[in-house]
C-alpha cells in the first residue's frame, strides 16, 4: 500500500465510509476503488481531485505521510462533523455550489517551495502527478511500437473492461490498453465489441446497476430472462463458468440511459439538528425529478423511490409493480 493508498483509507474511515459508497462517488466499481487504497492501481489525477473536493482537504493531505495526515485529520474532526452518505433519497435535493477552481501558475520544484503559497504547492503537487502519468504513458506507447500486437505489462494495473488488478502473463496490452487475459479472449472471439475496451462508459456492470438504479441481483436475474435487459458474459479461461458480466448501451439502446446523465449531485453541505454543518453525499436522483430525467428510457417505466423521512412515495408513471425495486 502506497502513501495515497493510506490515506484514502484513513479519510474514508474517518468518515465512516465503506468503499462502495467512495467508488460511487468516483464512478468506478468497488474492485477499482480498492485497488487504489492497495496501491495495485493508480488513481487518477481527476479522481484524486474529486476526493479532495468531497473531503474538504487540499491535495497535500493525500500525498504526505500517513502519520502527518492522521495528525491533520485528527484535527479535523475536532473543527467539523461529517456524516455517512444517505442511504435512499429525498427528491428534488439542491447541489452544493461548486468550489472555486485554482488560479493559473508557474510550477515549481520542491527547493523552491519552502515560503511557497498553498495555491503554489497545491500547482506543484499536480504537476508532478500528472508529469508521472504523462511519462508512464510515452513509455507504454514506445514499447507498443516494438511491439505492435501487443505485450504482457510488467507492472500491475487495472484492466479497462472488469478493473481487475493485473500484471505479468495475467495481462495484455495493445492499442486499447491493459485487458486481464479472460477479458482480452472475450474480445478477441468476438464475445464483446473492442468499444467495451475503449469507454467504460459504453457499457454498465451488475454493481452498477445496483448503484445507480437500486436494481439488485434477484431482480436483475428476472429482467435477463424475460428478455427485459440484454447481458454480454465473459467466461472464465476454463470456459465452463462466468467470469465477468457487462450491459452493453448498445444492447440496450434506449432502455439504459447513457452515463453523463447521471452524472449530477455529489456531497452537500447540510446543517443538522444540533446545529452543526455537516457533508452528506446524494446520489444523482435526488437532484432531479428521476422519472422525468429519465423518461426517454425503458428503465424509467420501473423506478419508484422512497424519502428519506419514511412517508410512501408517490408511484410513478407506468411502474410495473411486478419489477420495481425500491431505490
Amino acid at each position: 500500500m502506497n502513501t495515497i493508498g493510506e490515506n484514502m483509507v484513513l479519510f474514508r474511515s474517518k468518515h465512516g465510509l465503506k468503499p462502495k459508497q467512495v467508488a460511487m462517488l468516483l464512478n468506478v466499481s468497488e474492485r477499482e476503488y480498492l485497488a487504489f487504497e492497495s496501491g495495485k492501481s493508480d488513481i487518477s489525477a481527476v479522481q484524486l481531485l474529486r476526493l479532495c473536493e468531497y473531503y474538504e482537504v487540499e491535495i497535500s493531505a493525500f500525498v504526505t505521510a500517513h502519520s502527518a495526515t492522521r495528525k491533520r485529520v485528527d484535527s479535523m474532526e475536532k473543527s467539523r462533523v461529517m456524516s455517512k452518505p444517505a442511504a435512499k433519497a429525498v427528491l428534488a435535493k439542491q447541489p452544493a455550489k461548486s468550489r472555486k477552481k485554482a488560479k493559473q501558475g508557474s510550477f515549481q520544484r520542491p527547493d523552491e517551495l519552502a515560503g511557497a503559497t498553498e495555491e503554489e504547492r497545491f500547482l506543484n503537487l499536480m504537476a508532478n502527478i500528472v508529469t508521472e502519468i504523462v511519462l508512464k504513458e510515452v513509455e507504454d506507447e514506445r514499447k507498443l511500437e516494438r511491439f505492435p500486437d501487443g505485450f504482457h505489462y510488467e507492472e500491475k494495473k487495472a484492466c479497462v473492461i472488469c478493473s481487475r488488478v493485473v500484471s505479468g502473463e495475467e495481462s495484455w496490452f495493445d492499442k486499447h490498453g491493459l485487458k486481464c487475459i479472460p477479458c482480452q479472449r472475450a474480445l478477441e472471439s468476438g464475445i464483446i465489441p473492442f468499444e467495451a475496451a475503449q469507454s467504460k462508459d459504453s457499457f454498465y456492470s451488475a454493481i452498477e446497476l445496483e448503484l445507480d438504479f437500486g436494481l439488485k441481483e434477484k431482480m436483475l436475474k428476472l429482467w435477463k430472462k424475460d428478455g427485459t435487459i440484454r447481458s454480454r458474459i465473459i467466461p472464465n479461461l476454463d470456459g465452463k463458468s462466468a467470469y465477468f458480466e457487462l450491459f452493453l448501451l448498445s444492447d440496450n439502446e434506449k432502455f439504459l440511459p447513457p452515463h453523463e446523465l447521471l452524472r449530477i449531485g455529489g456531497p452537500v453541505k447540510e446543517v443538522n439538528a444540533n446545529g452543526i454543518e455537516e457533508v452528506v453525499f446524494y446520489p444523482w436522483y435526488c437532484f432531479v425529478d428521476p422519472i422525468a430525467h429519465l423518461k426517454d428510457y425503458g428503465i424509467s417505466r420501473y423506478m419508484r423511490f422512497e424519502p428519506l423521512n419514511g412517508e410512501e412515495p408517490e408511484p410513478s408513471s407506468g411502474a410495473q409493480e411486478d419489477h420495481n425495486e425500491s431505490l
